[in-house]
């Protein structure tokens, strides 16, 4: 599993450990939004709806932003081929199943992703010659060119979704959005076996 400790930089945005927060877990977020009222009735606690909404509001728009930067950039990327761009520059010699791991779709999904990445000659697939039920994945170079760009893409949005946070703010969000995501982290494993 991925680290998913928060650290903050000089300038007060996150660090490349970090850097899951506005998309690897976008999925885990939703998942969230859509889960919170049905928490709150199950604990007997109170939700304000409008958070949920806010929060998705929040996932939406830099879902937005990250399509629109991508557009500019004359890249043609889905959110779920970044990210597993992403998850490859900082796992080389990964197998499919660690990649439906980490981002909790199905095989299938992450099958199609990885296929349309290799049309597009961004990842390279090899067998494992200890294991020839796993296809060792890589990012070609063309593949670590796009990531470089995405990473630039990511930091400016970063820059500007935490520039009204100050330091002791964002850690407190990324807190409490730690809270939030690990309330729903059992619920994870059962959907995942049943895929």
């Amino acid at each position: 599993m991925v680290e998913r400790d928060l650290r903050f930089g000089a300038a007060g945005t996150l660090t490349r450990r970090a850097q899951w927060l506005t998309t690897s877990t976008v999925c885990r977020i939703y998942s969230v939004v859509d889960n919170v009222n049905q928490l709150g009735h199950t604990m007997n606690q109170q939700v304000d709806p409008d958070v949920a909404d806010s929060l998705d509001g929040l996932i939406r728009a830099i879902h937005r932003a990250y399509r629109i930067r991508l557009d500019q950039r004359g890249l043609d990327l889905t959110p779920p081929e970044a990210q597993a761009l992403r998850f490859l520059e900082r796992n080389p010699g990964a197998c499919l199943y660690h990649l439906v791991e980490e981002t909790g779709r199905d095989k299938a999904q992450v099958t199609r992703t990885m296929r349309a990445l290799e049309d597009k000659g961004m990842v390279v697939r090899e067998r494992d010659p200890d294991d020839q039920r796993c296809h060792r994945l890589n990012l070609s170079e063309h593949g670590r060119e796009t990531r470089a760009v995405i990473g630039e893409i990511r930091t400016g949005i970063e820059a500007r979704l935490f520039a009204d946070l100050g330091i002791r703010d964002q850690r407190r969000l990324g807190t409490l959005l730690q809270r939030c995501l690990a309330s729903l982290q059992g619920d994870e494993e059962p959907a995942r076996r049943a895929g």
